[in-house]
Protein backbone atom coordinates (compact mmCIF):
# COMPACT_ATOMS: atom_id res chain seq x y z
CA UNK A 1 0.00 0.00 0.00
CA UNK A 2 1.15 3.08 -0.81
CA UNK A 3 2.03 5.52 1.63
CA UNK A 4 1.83 9.73 1.80
CA UNK A 5 4.50 12.09 3.04
CA UNK A 6 3.68 15.85 3.51
CA UNK A 7 5.99 18.43 4.12
CA UNK A 8 5.61 21.92 4.33
CA UNK A 9 8.32 24.15 2.73
CA UNK A 10 7.92 27.78 3.53
CA UNK A 11 4.46 27.54 3.06
CA UNK A 12 4.37 25.59 0.47
CA UNK A 13 2.79 21.55 1.15
CA UNK A 14 4.78 19.28 -0.66
CA UNK A 15 3.43 15.49 -0.88
CA UNK A 16 5.12 12.11 -2.21
CA UNK A 17 4.11 8.55 -1.78
CA UNK A 18 5.50 5.32 -2.11
CA UNK A 19 5.38 1.73 -0.58
CA UNK A 20 5.59 1.67 3.15
CA UNK A 21 9.60 0.30 3.44
CA UNK A 22 10.49 3.38 1.00
CA UNK A 23 8.20 5.52 3.01
CA UNK A 24 10.92 7.11 5.04
CA UNK A 25 12.92 7.81 1.73
CA UNK A 26 10.01 10.23 -0.05
CA UNK A 27 10.75 12.73 3.12
CA UNK A 28 14.36 13.16 2.35
CA UNK A 29 13.32 13.42 -1.39
CA UNK A 30 10.79 16.22 -0.29
CA UNK A 31 13.83 17.84 1.85
CA UNK A 32 16.10 18.01 -1.03
CA UNK A 33 13.74 20.11 -2.89
CA UNK A 34 14.02 22.50 -0.29
CA UNK A 35 16.66 24.85 -1.62
CA UNK A 36 14.56 24.83 -4.93
CA UNK A 37 11.77 27.16 -2.93
CA UNK A 38 12.06 30.27 -4.66
CA UNK A 39 11.89 28.41 -8.03
CA UNK A 40 8.53 26.32 -7.30
CA UNK A 41 6.15 25.60 -10.14
CA UNK A 42 4.76 22.99 -11.99
CA UNK A 43 7.12 20.99 -13.81
CA UNK A 44 9.90 21.85 -11.72
CA UNK A 45 11.88 18.62 -12.20
CA UNK A 46 15.63 18.24 -10.07
CA UNK A 47 17.51 15.84 -11.23
CA UNK A 48 18.76 13.07 -7.94
CA UNK A 49 19.97 10.16 -8.59
CA UNK A 50 19.82 8.42 -12.42
CA UNK A 51 16.75 10.43 -13.00
CA UNK A 52 14.35 13.63 -12.30
CA UNK A 53 11.83 14.23 -9.85
CA UNK A 54 9.21 16.35 -10.59
CA UNK A 55 6.80 19.02 -9.20
CA UNK A 56 3.14 19.11 -10.17
CA UNK A 57 1.06 21.71 -8.97
CA UNK A 58 -2.19 20.87 -7.46
CA UNK A 59 -3.01 23.94 -6.24
CA UNK A 60 -1.56 27.41 -5.42
CA UNK A 61 0.36 26.02 -2.57
CA UNK A 62 0.05 22.17 -3.05
CA UNK A 63 2.10 20.37 -4.66
CA UNK A 64 2.91 16.57 -5.28
CA UNK A 65 6.53 15.28 -6.12
CA UNK A 66 6.30 12.72 -9.54
CA UNK A 67 8.73 10.77 -11.55
CA UNK A 68 9.04 8.85 -14.19
CA UNK A 69 7.06 5.86 -14.57
CA UNK A 70 10.16 3.80 -15.56
CA UNK A 71 8.43 0.56 -15.53
CA UNK A 72 6.94 1.28 -18.70
CA UNK A 73 10.60 2.70 -20.29
CA UNK A 74 10.15 6.55 -18.88
CA UNK A 75 8.85 7.19 -22.39
CA UNK A 76 7.49 11.05 -21.01
CA UNK A 77 4.90 9.30 -18.56
CA UNK A 78 4.94 10.11 -15.13
CA UNK A 79 3.40 8.85 -12.11
CA UNK A 80 2.42 9.90 -8.12
CA UNK A 81 3.87 6.36 -7.28
CA UNK A 82 7.92 7.28 -6.22
CA UNK A 83 8.47 3.52 -4.95
CA UNK A 84 10.65 1.83 -8.26
CA UNK A 85 12.36 5.44 -8.33
CA UNK A 86 13.67 5.56 -4.50
CA UNK A 87 14.56 1.94 -5.06
CA UNK A 88 16.46 2.71 -7.72
CA UNK A 89 18.01 5.80 -6.27
CA UNK A 90 18.82 3.90 -2.50
CA UNK A 91 20.40 1.20 -4.33
CA UNK A 92 22.71 3.03 -6.37
CA UNK A 93 23.63 5.11 -3.30
CA UNK A 94 24.32 1.78 -1.36
CA UNK A 95 26.68 0.38 -3.68
CA UNK A 96 28.79 2.89 -3.79
CA UNK A 97 28.97 3.71 0.01
CA UNK A 98 29.76 -0.31 -0.03
CA UNK A 99 32.30 0.11 -2.84
CA UNK A 100 33.80 3.04 -1.50
CA UNK A 101 33.43 5.04 -4.29
CA UNK A 102 33.85 8.60 -4.05
CA UNK A 103 33.74 9.78 -7.60
CA UNK A 104 30.90 8.38 -8.98
CA UNK A 105 30.24 8.64 -13.25
CA UNK A 106 26.14 9.16 -13.16
CA UNK A 107 24.29 6.91 -15.73
CA UNK A 108 21.08 8.69 -16.45
CA UNK A 109 17.91 7.03 -16.87
CA UNK A 110 17.45 7.62 -21.19
CA UNK A 111 21.41 7.07 -21.95
CA UNK A 112 21.97 3.53 -23.85
CA UNK A 113 23.43 0.87 -22.71
CA UNK A 114 24.71 -2.14 -24.56
CA UNK A 115 23.84 -5.49 -24.08
CA UNK A 116 25.28 -8.57 -25.83
CA UNK A 117 22.61 -10.38 -27.31
CA UNK A 118 23.75 -14.06 -25.12
CA UNK A 119 23.18 -12.41 -22.79
CA UNK A 120 19.31 -11.30 -22.15
CA UNK A 121 17.98 -14.86 -21.07
CA UNK A 122 21.57 -15.65 -18.67
CA UNK A 123 21.14 -15.71 -15.40
CA UNK A 124 24.25 -13.52 -14.37
CA UNK A 125 25.89 -10.85 -16.19
CA UNK A 126 28.89 -8.84 -16.17
CA UNK A 127 28.96 -4.91 -16.28
CA UNK A 128 32.41 -2.90 -17.35
CA UNK A 129 32.58 0.62 -18.33
CA UNK A 130 34.54 2.93 -20.88
CA UNK A 131 34.14 6.42 -20.79
CA UNK A 132 30.58 7.76 -21.04
CA UNK A 133 29.63 10.19 -24.23
CA UNK A 134 26.29 12.35 -24.76
CA UNK A 135 23.43 9.61 -24.63
CA UNK A 136 26.01 6.72 -24.32
CA UNK A 137 26.59 5.67 -20.61
CA UNK A 138 29.58 3.48 -21.66
CA UNK A 139 28.05 0.71 -20.15
CA UNK A 140 28.32 -2.90 -21.86
CA UNK A 141 27.06 -5.91 -20.44
CA UNK A 142 27.70 -9.66 -21.22
CA UNK A 143 27.25 -13.07 -19.93
CA UNK A 144 29.01 -13.98 -17.15
CA UNK A 145 31.37 -15.85 -17.17
CA UNK A 146 32.37 -13.79 -20.55
CA UNK A 147 33.02 -17.36 -23.48
CA UNK A 148 36.97 -16.44 -23.90
CA UNK A 149 37.61 -15.47 -28.04
CA UNK A 150 37.24 -12.10 -30.10
CA UNK A 151 34.99 -9.26 -29.84
CA UNK A 152 31.34 -9.70 -30.71
CA UNK A 153 29.76 -8.47 -33.77
CA UNK A 154 27.74 -5.32 -34.06
CA UNK A 155 25.39 -7.70 -34.68
CA UNK A 156 25.62 -9.76 -31.81
CA UNK A 157 24.73 -6.61 -30.09
CA UNK A 158 21.63 -4.16 -28.73
CA UNK A 159 21.74 -0.71 -27.57
CA UNK A 160 19.30 0.12 -24.86
CA UNK A 161 17.80 2.60 -22.89
CA UNK A 162 19.39 2.33 -19.19
CA UNK A 163 15.57 2.89 -17.68
CA UNK A 164 14.61 -0.64 -19.47
CA UNK A 165 17.34 -2.60 -18.00
CA UNK A 166 14.43 -2.30 -14.88
CA UNK A 167 12.52 -5.07 -17.04
CA UNK A 168 15.55 -7.37 -18.41
CA UNK A 169 17.60 -7.49 -15.06
CA UNK A 170 16.54 -4.96 -12.02
CA UNK A 171 19.53 -5.17 -10.14
CA UNK A 172 21.66 -3.94 -13.09
CA UNK A 173 20.90 -0.24 -12.23
CA UNK A 174 22.04 0.18 -8.55
CA UNK A 175 25.52 -0.50 -10.64
CA UNK A 176 25.23 2.49 -12.53
CA UNK A 177 27.03 5.05 -10.91
CA UNK A 178 30.37 3.12 -10.76
CA UNK A 179 32.97 5.05 -12.87
CA UNK A 180 35.00 3.51 -15.51
CA UNK A 181 37.56 0.83 -14.40
CA UNK A 182 35.14 -0.74 -11.71
CA UNK A 183 32.96 -3.67 -13.03
CA UNK A 184 30.29 -5.61 -11.88
CA UNK A 185 28.59 -9.24 -11.69
CA UNK A 186 25.01 -9.25 -11.23
CA UNK A 187 22.67 -12.01 -11.07
CA UNK A 188 18.51 -12.36 -10.94
CA UNK A 189 18.73 -11.77 -7.24
CA UNK A 190 21.18 -8.85 -6.82
CA UNK A 191 24.67 -7.60 -7.00
CA UNK A 192 27.54 -10.41 -6.25
CA UNK A 193 30.45 -8.49 -6.51
CA UNK A 194 31.89 -4.94 -7.57
CA UNK A 195 35.95 -4.93 -8.47
CA UNK A 196 38.50 -3.08 -10.32
CA UNK A 197 39.43 -4.36 -13.91
CA UNK A 198 43.06 -3.38 -13.71
CA UNK A 199 43.71 -6.47 -11.30
CA UNK A 200 40.16 -8.06 -9.96
CA UNK A 201 40.16 -6.30 -6.29
CA UNK A 202 37.05 -6.87 -4.67
CA UNK A 203 35.82 -3.64 -3.51
CA UNK A 204 32.01 -5.01 -2.48
CA UNK A 205 30.98 -8.53 -2.15
CA UNK A 206 27.31 -9.22 -2.63
CA UNK A 207 24.04 -9.48 -2.53
CA UNK A 208 23.93 -5.78 -2.59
Amino acid sequence: MLETVTTDIDGARVSGSAMGELSAQVGGIIEALRPYRAEFRDGLSVQLGWGPFILRQDSEDAYTVVAPRYEDHADGEITDDLTLALWTLVGQTLVLSMAEIDEPTPTNFDQDVIIANRAIDAERWTLSRSAPRPHDSGWYMDVYPTPPGEALPPGEMTRYPAAQLLQLKKHVVRALFLPPGVAAVVNDQGMEAVFREADFSILAQGPL
